[in-house]
């Protein structure tokens, strides 16, 4: 028994003679090293953070790795031999933990040896002369560094092989959550704001971790009544563990119950039941967060582990504000989005330094923006305004980069700015899907497609069930000319979205390049109907088409469908009057949105939009790109 030692150093000693007698056994966790002392887990880990600020896992790490270092100095086997000794289940993840800890691989150990090398100066030990048919000591040096290289270059990059390779080949060392929504078991439906936050604070703060993918909140929103079993929803959502519970409201208190379940064997590793007043909910998540990440065994670097404690605000109505702000963020209708707005700035009211808010109504004014609920002259300043207060109260916060890049790339065009804030914000959180898809979207404009195509995938991959995420991607498939790639993504989209306007134009517009008339023909014929107070043209349509071909139907839809209905979509006449070959007008289109503010937002997209291909080197669209800080991007 551990719990009569009086000393840190011997506690530790002790700690570190159980790790190494089940140095191969990789289940060999918290749970058991907390068994074999005969103490609780929490026990365990406020003594051994007061001894040496570690928390159990990373304790158990560094020796795996500090005697895997001794074994690989004693040549007692190959990397992948000494990486199950020492208890790693994968090789390529034992080399990964082994690079960022000790800062190189441990292939290097293998190939050159410094201790050894040191050794040798110290004693002037003489070199032998090579033997004849041997290779100088300097060419094997340089072989082995080379094949140290080519290992790290296909571990760390793809060389040369599609990313699916390389995905597939990680996909077994990389854990993953899914924070499902908590069940409210209370009869008080306005607690349900609170059972949704708490997910939603979770969720964050475990996205600042590298070593783990955070699923985002919409993609688990679809379980909040599940049908299906945890290993089911795993399963669908790509996940090696979900966490679930549930919330009961009693009084000015709440009873919160929660468990990690390892899926993919379907076990129980955690469980936990808290009773907290109302008033102080906000110190449950950091608690829950430490918690998950201890039991994953994920080693949190000091940044990370800050991430996981912070707390963006000490007071609790305004803590309990901005949740109520973000139940209605994610009812999406512009209504909602105000309401939301409107919390957070009484959150602000009560800690006018809650940077959180500040960012959140600068999210709200971009999306009003969009929407046309607010003037452009009025929301633009105001969302910069917003977002930049955020970062001047906490300059890494993810969520405030990630409002002004996006602000700085779909309204004020400053390229660079928008560049360096929506890097930022994926460098403060790798697992932040809105940032990745801001960034692709960026991208995009600037015609980076294959970058951009990687932000865009993991965006999908963090969050699968947006439509947002696939409109994306569906318009960077479409602006590089693969249409046939663009089929999968377009459809998912349409999935989430049936009555997308935006999506049936694109398939329409694709089948016209193609040269699928028919199919062209009976897409337009399906978007129609969408478009506000149209009437049916089906009659019209087939006998236009019969006479003239597709070329007089796209001539139909520009001179009466659009001027009729949609005379103020610029950005799509502009798009029929280049396929059919009328530069000039297509152009006298996109200055309209120019010069009107309200409009111009949409042009960002012009560079790198396949619509407009045709007019690349045209002097009048080139001085359109040089006004919109284009043309040298």
């Amino acid at each position: 028994m551990i719990n009569g030692l009086s000393t840190d150093p011997e506690f530790l000693k002790k700690l570190g003679k159980i790790v190494e007698m089940n140095l191969a056994d990789e289940n060999f966790g918290v749970k058991e090293l907390a068994r074999k002392t005969g103490i609780s887990r929490t026990q365990l880990h406020r003594r051994l953070k007061a001894a040496n600020n570690q928390s159990i896992s990373q304790f158990i790490r560094e020796i795996r790795l500090n005697k895997a270092k001794e074994m690989l100095q004693q040549e007692l086997g190959t990397v992948s031999e000494i990486a199950y000794k020492v208890g790693f289940g994968s090789p390529s993840y034992f080399i990964k933990c082994f690079h960022d800890y000790f800062g190189y691989p441990p292939g290097v150990i293998l190939k050159y040896n410094p201790e050894k090398e040191i050794a040798v100066t110290e004693t002037e030990t003489p070199t032998p002369k090579a033997k004849k048919g041997s290779l100088p000591r300097l060419m094997v040096a340089i072989m082995g560094f080379v094949i140290i290289a080519l290992s790290l270059t296909v571990l760390f990059g793809n060389f040369g092989s599609k990313k699916e390779d390389v995905s597939t080949m990680l996909a077994a060392t990389t854990k993953s959550i899914a924070v499902l929504p908590l069940k409210n078991l209370s009869e008080n439906s306005e607690i349900q704001y609170l059972a949704d936050g708490i997910m939603e604070d979770i969720l964050n703060r475990l996205s600042h971790v590298q070593s783990i993918d955070v699923k985002s909140r919409i993609s688990s929103e679809q379980y909040r009544n599940p049908q299906i079993s945890v290993p089911e929803i795993a399963k669908e959502m790509h996940v090696t563990h979900v966490l679930e519970g549930s919330i009961l409201n009693q009084g000015d208190k709440v009873r919160i119950y929660v468990q990690l379940i390892d899926a993919k064997n379907d076990i129980h590793v955690w469980s936990d039941e808290y009773n907290k007043d109302l008033t102080d909910i906000f110190n449950f998540t950091s608690e829950v967060s430490k918690q998950i990440a201890e039991e994953l065994e994920l080693i949190l670097s000091a940044g990370e582990m800050a991430n996981i404690e912070k707390k963006q605000t000490k007071d609790k109505e305004a803590y309990n504000l901005y949740l109520m702000g973000r139940y209605f963020w994610h009812r999406k209708t512009t209504k909602d989005v105000i309401t939301c707005m409107n919390f957070y700035k009484m959150a602000i009211e009560k800690d006018p330094n809650y940077g959180l808010a500040y960012a959140g109504i600068a999210d709200a004014y971009n999306t009003l923006t969009w929407n046309g609920y607010y003037p452009f002259e009025e929301s633009v300043p105001k969302c910069k305004e917003y977002a930049m207060k955020a970062i001047s109260l906490d300059p890494n916060l993810a969520e405030a980069h990630a409002a002004l890049g996006d602000c700085a790339s779909d309204f004020l065009w400053d390229w660079k700015l928008a560049e360096k804030e929506l890097k930022l914000a994926i460098k403060l959180n790798p697992n932040f899907a809105l940032a990745h898809k801001y960034y692709g979207d960026y991208l995009n404009i600037l015609g980076k497609n294959a970058e951009a195509r990687k932000h865009l995938n993991k965006a999908i991959e963090l969050n699968p069930l947006a439509y947002s995420m696939y409109h994306s991607s569906v318009t960077l498939y479409y602006n590089e000319g693969d249409f046939d790639g663009m089929h999968n993504d377009l459809k998912k989209a349409m999935e989430f979205k049936k009555n997308s306007r935006s999506e049936h134009f694109t398939r329409l517009k694709a089948n016209l390049f193609q040269g699928k008339d028919q199919e062209a023909f009976d897409e337009l014929k399906r978007w129609i109907p969408f478009v506000e107070d149209s009437v049916n043209y089906d009659d019209t349509l087939d006998r236009i088409y019969a006479q003239t071909g597709i070329i007089g139907v796209v001539r139909w839809n520009l001179d009466y469908f659009f001027k009729t209905y949609k005379p103020d979509d610029n950005y799509q006449l502009a798009s029929l009057c280049a396929y059919l070959g009328d530069k000039e007008s297509a152009i006298d289109y996109l200055e309209k949105d120019f010069k009107n503010t309200e409009k111009r937002y949409k042009l960002a997209k012009i560079k790198n939009d396949f619509d407009f291909k045709v007019l690349h080197g045209h002097p009048r669209f080139t001085a359109l790109l040089e006004k919109m800080n284009l043309a040298d991007n």
